[in-house]
């Protein structure tokens, strides 16, 4: 994705489902909508205390989770709630086959919700609103490339920087 800027966009997405099966579906349909060059599928969740604790640990290295309401153990909701209490930024898109839990993803700001399978002209849809709003995030957004992976820092959210010998730090109040 180019910005408006020329700028090529990132997009990092993640998958958070217990079925394995409704993974690969939703990796496939995405594939077919994704550009291969700057938008990939980086990671797969089975459970949503793994996806949490996961993202807990690597800040603003995904961009849009797609995360399935109905799980054993820790639910969708529920893995959502603990993400907001650390993450306002990412972009969560509920996937799931129960249309009752629609209303409930607006008390953790989720972007959509899609019923499974998902409808791909939907899923087309859905990813243009994702590279605008991301398009938007990064003419405020300063990237960071080392050896753990892309990680985008607000730039409202940057203290400061320093040199410590070869080493340059990142600052911010988290």
């Amino acid at each position: 994705m180019i910005s408006t800027t020329g700028k090529k966009i990132m997009l990092r997405i993640a998958l958070c489902d217990d079925e394995a099966a409704s993974r690969e579906t939703l990796f496939i349909q995405l594939e077919k909508l994704l550009d291969e060059e700057t938008e990939q599928v980086v990671y797969e969740f089975s459970s949503g205390a793994s996806a949490a604790n996961w993202l807990k640990k690597h800040p603003a290295e995904i961009d849009l989770l797609f995360l399935d309401v109905e799980m054993p153990g820790i639910n969708g909701m529920e893995t959502a709630e603990i993400i907001r209490g650390f993450d306002q930024n990412l972009l969560i898109v509920f996937v799931t086959g129960y249309a009752e839990y629609v209303f409930d993803g607006y008390r953790v700001g989720a972007l959509d919700y899609l019923v499974k399978p998902a409808n791909e002209e939907k899923l087309r849809i859905l990813l243009e609103r994702v590279r605008k709003i991301l398009s938007e995030k990064t003419e405020e957004a300063f990237l960071v490339k080392n050896t753990d992976g892309i990680y985008r820092f607000a730039l409202k959210d940057i203290l400061y920087f320093y040199s410590d010998r070869r080493k340059v730090i990142l600052v911010t109040a988290r």
